[in-house]
Parts: structure tokens; C-alpha cells; sequence
């Protein structure tokens, strides 16, 4: 994995902390940002699960994931998710909450979605993890868990373009 990248974008601070052509992960104040075209395999998530437990020690208050998924990306098969479930228990020392982004319309997103959440509610990871179909709601989700301990310049349209800038990267790849 190469050092983690400031960019700025916009107003934006984002610090990149693994990128991939499958995966990209950005971080904005206490807020992680990772962006998945497939599911994460056991050579990415050492990687990611490093990047994540560095960067929160520089946040105490805690960090907040956003998870977002895309909309073609196939389910994970059960190898797939027992390794996430690891990396979602390992990094409990400093994540506070995780909301996952199912990205698209329609029937298929719709029992995506259902899918997480019922795998979400089965597995005891130590943090909630709430699962939607957008950006805006997420944000609100995050603010709802992090309360006072969100960054302060965390927003929809933050993260929007944090979302924005990660679909354009894995389109260029």
C-alpha cells in the first residue's frame, strides 16, 4: 500500500488511504469512505483493516464507515463474508458505526439491500451498521450515530462528492 495521499478537492481534505482498481478507500475527518465494484477479498482487507485501525488513532472520538456498493457488484459468497465479518470485528477499537450504500434503483438493489441487512442483524460485529440506497440518507444515519462526535465538516454534499470522486477513479481504472 502506498503512504496515504492528502487531495484536495474543492474545500475538501480527503486522505486516501488504499486505492485499488476493484477498491478505494478516502478518509474525511472522522469519516472513512470505501468504495467497492466487487466484494473485498482476503488480500485487500488486511490492507483496508490497516489503513482503517492507523487512521483512527489519530481520532479518538471515533470513526464513522461508509460503506458504498455498487450497484453491479456480485454478493459476496461465504468466504467473502466471513472475512468481512472479521475486518468489521477488527476494527472495532476505532470505528463507532458503519452505514452501507447500496447503489441503483430498482427490484435487485431492493434485495441487496434486504440481504445486508438480515446478514447485519445475525452477526454481532460491536457497532450498528445500517444499510440504504443513498448517499443523503447516510449522512443523516452517521450524524444520528456519531452525534456531536461527527466531524464538523461532514455533509451530504461532502460525501456526495466524496462518492462522486470514487466512481470517476474507477471508471478511469
Amino acid at each position: 500500500m502506498s503512504p496515504a495521499a492528502l487531495l484536495e478537492i474543492a474545500d475538501l481534505a480527503l486522505t486516501e488511504l488504499t486505492s485499488h482498481s476493484q477498491h478505494c478507500c478516502f478518509a474525511l475527518g472522522n469519516i472513512v469512505v470505501t468504495r467497492s465494484l466487487v466484494p473485498p477479498d482476503a488480500a485487500y482487507l488486511p490492507e483496508w483493516m490497516n489503513a482503517i485501525l492507523r487512521y483512527g488513532n489519530d481520532h479518538p472520538q471515533g470513526l464513522g464507515l461508509l460503506v458504498l456498493i455498487d450497484e453491479n457488484a456480485p454478493p459476496p459468497g461465504e468466504p467473502e463474508r466471513a472475512a468481512i465479518k472479521d475486518a468489521y470485528v477488527t476494527v472495532r477499537t476505532v470505528v463507532r458505526c458503519a452505514v452501507q450504500v447500496v447503489e441503483g434503483e430498482g427490484f435487485a438493489a431492493a434485495a441487496k439491500r434486504s440481504v445486508l441487512m438480515i446478514i447485519n442483524l445475525a452477526t454481532a460485529i460491536g457497532y450498528p451498521i445500517r444499510v440504504t440506497g443513498n448517499v443523503a440518507e447516510a449522512t443523516k444515519i452517521l450524524h444520528k450515530l456519531l452525534g456531536p462526535g461527527m466531524s464538523a465538516e461532514i455533509d451530504v454534499a461532502a460525501l456526495s462528492r466524496i462518492a462522486d470522486l470514487m466512481r470517476e477513479r474507477q471508471r478511469a481504472r
